[in-house]
C-alpha cells in the first residue's frame, strides 16, 4: 500500500500488487483543501516516470 502522510486534509491510499524486478512510478499532487492541502496520487506509466526522475535534481540532506 502507498500511502500519504500526515498532514495534509485527507489520506489517500493506493494498493498496489508489486512485481520483483519492476519499477513503480506515482505523481503526488496536492490541491488546495479547507484547512490544510489535499494530498493526490496518480500512476505513472514507466517509461514516463522514469523519464521525469532522471531530470529532478536531488535534495540535499537537511539536519534539525
Amino acid at each position: 500500500v502507498l500511502s500519504t502522510g500526515p498532514g495534509a486534509e485527507n489520506v489517500e491510499q493506493v494498493k498496489i500488487n508489486a512485481e520483483a524486478g519492476k519499477s513503480y512510478f506515482y505523481k503526488a499532487s496536492i490541491a488546495m483543501g479547507w484547512a490544510l492541502p489535499r494530498v493526490h496520487l496518480k500512476p505513472m506509466e514507466e517509461q514516463k516516470g522514469r523519464k521525469t526522475v532522471t531530470r529532478l535534481k536531488r535534495a540535499e540532506a537537511m539536519t534539525y
